[in-house]
Order: structure tokens, then sequence, then C-alpha cells
């Protein structure tokens, strides 16, 4: 997986190595009830718009199926306000989700259009 580290715009700042949010929002999205299962990853792909969807890699693995959610979002233009709109629809406004709001925000560089009228 370390060839993926550098993959894309995910970085913090300067020196800040460009995989950390990344997997910070993998870690957070692990977090989520809803998507402990197999299930709720599933559905939470299907509530994702098809341009994202078509390009997640499913895998077995539940964190290496996350990542690859996170880099297909990522890798959108609004990937990660896609991503939790849908979150939003399955988890509601549970404390994880609101950490995971977060730690999306440092890894879209923007934190307030992503948190719009969701706050802390």
């Amino acid at each position: 997986m370390g060839e993926l580290i550098g993959v894309g715009s995910a970085s913090t700042g300067e020196g800040s190595p460009s995989g950390v949010p990344v997997f910070a929002l993998v870690k957070a999205l692990a977090a989520l009830p809803s998507l402990s299962g197999d299930a709720g990853r599933s559905d939470l792909t299907a509530l994702l718009p098809a341009s994202i969807s078509a390009r997640i890699r499913h895998d077995p693995r539940p964190l290496i199926h996350l990542f690859n959610l996170v880099l297909a979002c990522r890798d959108q233009e609004d990937g990660l306000p896609a991503l939790l709109t849908a979150l939003r629809l399955l988890e509601g406004d549970s404390l994880p989700m609101r950490d995971l709001v977060w730690v999306a925000a440092d890894l879209a560089g923007h934190q307030s259009e992503i948190e719009e009228g969701h706050g802390r």
C-alpha cells in the first residue's frame, strides 16, 4: 500500500506526509457504526454519485475497501462533499460522524465548504 500514499493531492501542509490525512479519514470512517459491516459499506457506495461509485474498488477487507472509497472520492471534484452527504443519510449526526467531518475538512483543505451547516 506504500505506493498509494503519495497519490493525488492529499497533503495537509508543508513537510507532512501526503498519505496522513487519507489514513485519518479511513480511520474515522471505520469508527462509524453504520460502516462496520459489508452491507453498510455497500449502502454507502450505492448512495454516492455513479461517477464516484464506479471508481471504488471493492475489497473484502474493510480498511482496504474504505481506503479505496476515500481515494475515489478525493479524486473527484465534489467527491468529499458527496461522501459526507451520503454518510449523513446513513449515520446522522453521531459523535463519530462529527469527528469525521473535521478529518474530511483537513483532507479537503477547505473546512468551511465541507462542514457548512454542520457545526461541531
